[in-house]
């Protein structure tokens, strides 16, 4: 299948503080699922409804995809949140990264079709030639790593392995060590994972030597 970017729908739902022409700084990018379908998704993020809520993109499970707030504009998606990425604490994730929502109704109970995952290849493909910093793969995160306890999404059916493989990374360190290094920046965001911090950390560098 052929992919495309649709533009010609945009969403009111963008800037800081009345300011349209806010922009962000990218060093992430966000997964999300909607938790509806398109005949809903669609209206909100666009700004359609009392929602104050938007998103950089939006990937319907038939594989279109709608760049909604065109980067680097500052979209709605992200909300109280925090990551840590290289030693560096990144707050209000909204200011750092561009959102992705994917139409799905809970990712946690129901598969993300082939197609929408290609549509998503595609896209992150795309946004990796005009941010290179993309590349990293631990740059791909999902909405509960920033929210943890509170967001669940994009869901435990999201394919994280195949997803980032597909990409392309030019990191030479094998999907191991970058779930480690994932499940050390988690507990670093997470208060109920602190006491596993000096664990993973000895861990880490007993199999880098770093």
């Amino acid at each position: 299948m052929a992919f495309e970017i649709i533009k010609d729908q945009k969403s009111t739902n963008f800037g800081k503080g009345g300011n349209k022409n806010y922009k962000i700084e990218v060093n992430f990018v966000i997964v999300h699922y909607t938790a509806g379908t398109e005949i809903g998704d669609l209206p909100t993020l666009l700004g359609k409804t009392s929602k104050e809520v938007s998103a950089h993109y939006y990937v319907t499970k038939d594989g279109r995809i709608y760049e909604l707030v065109a980067p680097p504009k500052r979209a709605w998606h992200a909300g109280v949140s925090k990551w840590e990425h290289n030693g560096r604490v990144y707050n209000s994730l909204n200011e750092w990264s561009i959102g992705i929502e994917l139409e799905n109704l809970n990712g946690n109970d129901n598969q993300y079709p082939k197609v929408q995952i290609e549509a998503l290849v595609f896209l992150a493909k795309y946004l990796q030639n005009i941010y290179p910093i993309l590349m990293d793969p631990l740059r791909w995160i999902g909405h509960e790593d920033i929210c943890p306890g509170r967001k669940f999404d994009p869901g435990k059916l999201f394919p994280w392995t195949s997803f980032r493989n597909s990409i392309g990374s030019p990191t030479s360190d094998p999907d191991w060590l970058i779930s480690m290094r994932w499940l050390y920046n988690y507990c670093r965001n997470d208060q109920t994972g602190l006491r596993n911090l000096n664990i993973i950390r000895s861990v880490l560098r007993e199999l880098t030597g770093k």
